[in-house]
C-alpha cells in the first residue's frame, strides 16, 4: 500500500458507495486536488439530505483527516504546454490539477487513483505511468476485496496507460512545439 495517494473525485465517490472510504482515510494519507475538494466531489444523498459527511471534503481538510493540494498558475501553464488543446480540454479540471501537481513534483510522488481514460493516458504521456494505481489494487492491498466495475480494475488502468505510452511515442495529443523528435 502506498504511503499517500492523490484521489480523483470519481474514486472518492465510488469508495464511499462501497462503504470503504472511512477505512481508507484511516490507513493512508489522502491528498485531493483543491478543484476536486471544492468543485467536483459533491455527491448528493437524498437519504442524508445533502453531501454525506464522510465525503464532505472541505470539512475533512479542515479537520486534518485528509490533505488538499493546490496547483499554482505556473504548474497549470506548464501542463497545458505539454498537451495539445484538444487533449487538455478532455481532462476535467480536478484531473488536470492533479496531473499538473504530479508533473511539477511539488507534492512529491504520491500514487494517483482515477478511473478516467484521458487522465490515465496523460500520466503515461508525461512519462509518469509509475504514479498510477487502480482502485482495485488499493482495495486489495487494504484487504478490502470488493467486486468493482471494470473502470476501477487493474486491467482498465493498464489498457489506458499503454494507450498513453503509445500516444507519447507517436506524439498524439502532445503539443507539437514540445515534441523532441
Amino acid at each position: 500500500m502506498p504511503k499517500y495517494i492523490l484521489f480523483d473525485a470519481n474514486i472518492i465517490i465510488e469508495l464511499y458507495k462501497l462503504g470503504v472510504w472511512g477505512h481508507l482515510i484511516s490507513r493512508v494519507e489522502v491528498i485531493v486536488p483543491a478543484t476536486v475538494a471544492r468543485d467536483e466531489a459533491f455527491f448528493y444523498s437524498n437519504t442524508e439530505g445533502g453531501i454525506p459527511s464522510p465525503i464532505n471534503l472541505p470539512e475533512l481538510i479542515k479537520t486534518g483527516a485528509i490533505k488538499e493540494a493546490i496547483a499554482t498558475v505556473e504548474e497549470m501553464a506548464a501542463l497545458e504546454n505539454v498537451f495539445d488543446t484538444v487533449f487538455i480540454k478532455g481532462l476535467d479540471a480536478g484531473e488536470a490539477e492533479a496531473i499538473a501537481l504530479l508533473y511539477s513534483g511539488s507534492i512529491g510522488e504520491p500514487k494517483f487513483c482515477t478511473a478516467d481514460k484521458a487522465a490515465i493516458q496523460a500520466l503515461a504521456m508525461i512519462s509518469r505511468r509509475d504514479l498510477c494505481i487502480s482502485m482495485e489494487l488499493i482495495l486489495r492491498d487494504c484487504g478490502l476485496q470488493q467486486n468493482v466495475d471494470s473502470q476501477f480494475k487493474e486491467a482498465f488502468l493498464k489498457q489506458w496507460l499503454d494507450k498513453g505510452s503509445q500516444n507519447l511515442i507517436t506524439g498524439f495529443g502532445l503539443n507539437p512545439k514540445k515534441l523532441l523528435f
